[in-house]
């Protein structure tokens, strides 16, 4: 389903201080993005996607708060926090 207008913005403070904005369809609430994640940095969310098989992983983030059973593949770099975090 296209997105019928500019995503909402809903903006909350980060773990490291930072201004970060959440993006969703202001139709259905289904979330899209997030911006700045960290420099350089944005995130769309895969499941916004027609069709995510074509993407690939490139590295784990947040791990510190992962679930046991989350699957992570061995030969991506893994971030307790996000990318840059300290």
């Amino acid at each position: 389903m296209p997105v019928p207008s500019s995503p909402t913005a809903f903006t909350v403070e980060a773990e490291s201080g930072t201004t970060v904005a959440r993006l969703f369809c202001a139709r259905c609430g289904s979330p899209l993005a997030r911006s700045p994640a960290a420099p350089a940095l944005f995130v769309i969310k895969a499941a916004s996607l027609d069709d995510p098989g074509w993407l690939r992983p490139s590295a784990h983030l947040w791990t510190h708060s992962a679930p046991r059973w989350a699957s992570m593949a061995g030969d991506l770099p893994r971030f307790p926090k996000n990318f840059g975090a300290t």
